[in-house]
């Protein structure tokens, strides 16, 4: 669950451009976001990430559910497409995004996956789009204790190519029931593969662009820090507010 901290975070970000009009270029890459629970950050959040990612070539797909499609903004640049649940479990979200044709469906080389426990505070990620899989990395207590192969990383704010989701995906066809036990966090299943290799950065790399886990004071997204840097989240909310938009 956000923090009440969090929620107006994203509110100070989205009254930041309200009221601003958007520049619509033709895109090049996606972001996607599944939620189709009536959140309470949702709307906020989804208002920042358009104005700040669609000039830049991004469109948005926005998987819904039975009682949250009224509350998406701009309709008429959003891509909706219907979940018909009032929820997903844990276990069928990791399961689609386990799935070839999700991956399939998404008509766009680069994806970013985002949630409502995350944010990006900077337009620029270009710089990023090389790479198969990117999300912040996680602890070298964690890498440990889960036997993690590398440390990058978190799958709820990730940038991906969709060729590696389905590559990796068609690679371990045979071994995926196995897999999925061993990595049920879809998460864990990419970025720990064994059979398929994919073009992932360090975690120097991966924490400029994402923070959960482990604290960098230059990132430009992060997704739930609260769970793991108590003690550093009064300055990321400063952080935060202070990247809304003036114009």
């Amino acid at each position: 669950m956000n923090t009440p901290e969090w929620n107006e975070c994203i509110k100070i970000l989205a009254d930041s451009v309200r009221h601003k009009p958007i520049t619509r270029v033709t895109p090049n890459k996606v972001a996607v976001i599944i939620e189709p629970r009536n959140h309470i950050v949702l709307q906020d959040l989804l208002i920042w990430m358009v104005h700040l990612l669609a000039p830049h070539g991004w469109h948005f797909i926005v998987y819904h559910g039975n009682q949250n499609k009224d509350i998406i903004p701009f309709q008429d640049i959003i891509e909706l497409r219907s979940l018909g649940k009032d929820n997903l479990t844990i276990e069928e979200y990791n399961s689609m995004c386990k799935s070839i044709p999700f991956w399939q469906s998404i008509p766009y080389e680069n994806i970013l996956i985002f949630q409502t426990d995350s944010v990006i505070l900077d337009e620029n990620l270009d710089r990023f789009l090389q790479y198969d899989y990117l999300g912040a990395p996680w602890s070298d207590f964690l890498v440990k204790g889960y036997g993690f192969t590398q440390p990058v990383g978190n799958g709820g704010l990730s940038l991906r190519r969709r060729t590696a989701m389905i590559g990796c995906l068609a690679s371990t066809a045979s071994k995926l029931p196995s897999l999925r036990k061993a990595h049920s966090w879809e998460d864990q299943y990419f970025s720990q593969h064994r059979y398929y290799k994919m073009n992932i950065p360090s975690k120097e790399i991966a924490q400029q662009f994402s923070v959960e886990t482990i604290y960098y004071e230059n990132t430009i997204g992060y997704h739930k820090p609260w769970l793991h840097l108590k003690n550093k989240m009064n300055d990321i909310y400063e952080h935060i507010k202070q990247k809304r938009m003036k114009f």
